[in-house]
């Protein structure tokens, strides 16, 4: 089976570095499947829960807004943060929800509409990668180094 390196990468932590048959993620322009050999490109990544497929199963992680650098060997993301679905204290993250939504219910100056958007959006992400924390069907949602 072809695969890649994958790596998702924070400026804290590494969180993966494993080889990967498949990583779906999304970018400001939609939702973008990677699979070996494919064509190299840079792309910002928005705020999403990040699928990834590999020799030891199934796995997600919520990962915030960077970029990912696409190559026909490896897929290296680098975002301000990321979390295995574990990792994410859900009610903190209802909370940080709670707090985007009422800044952008507010109509305040446009940097702090747009701080609410961003808020909102990794919120939104761990929310989603903490809900997906149940196993599915053909593996499982547990980080895959563990």
């Amino acid at each position: 089976m072809a695969t890649f390196r994958l790596e998702i990468l924070t400026p804290e932590r590494r969180l993966v570095t494993e080889s990967a048959d498949s990583v779906v993620f999304e970018t400001w322009d939609g939702e973008m499947q990677v699979l070996p050999g494919h064509e190299a490109m840079v792309l910002p990544v928005r705020p999403c829960v990040a699928r990834m497929g590999s020799v030891s199963g199934r796995g997600v992680a919520s990962i915030a807004a960077g970029f990912v650098e696409i190559s026909q060997e490896k897929v290296e993301f680098f975002v301000d943060s990321a979390e295995w679905p574990n990792e994410i204290d859900a009610e903190r993250a209802k909370g940080a929800l709670e707090r985007a939504e009422s800044r952008l219910d507010s109509q305040g100056e446009a940097w702090d509409i747009a701080r609410a958007k961003a808020a909102a959006a990794r919120a939104s992400a761990r929310l989603r990668a903490r809900d997906l924390q149940r196993p599915v069907p053909g593996g499982d949602s547990v980080p895959p180094n563990s």
